[in-house]
């Protein structure tokens, strides 16, 4: 037997405050600032888990131009 890391993925929902004038401001400040961060009451999207597939098939044509 062998150990395989196979890379997945999932979603998280939550949210994060920021300073603005009004709610347009917010939202651009979120989308255009990298330091906001992210949230610290995250949870997870139902049924969101899933196996990045096209990693996967890369992996699997690096594996077998090696040998």
């Amino acid at each position: 037997m062998k150990d395989y890391k196979i890379p997945v993925s999932w979603q998280m929902y939550g949210s994060v405050t920021v300073k603005a004038k009004n709610i347009h401001d917010a939202v651009n400040i979120v989308e255009q600032d990298p330091t906001v961060g992210l949230p610290s009451n995250g949870t997870y999207v139902e049924a969101s888990w899933e196996v990045d597939w096209e990693m996967v098939e890369y992996e699997i044509s690096n594996e077998t131009e090696v040998k």
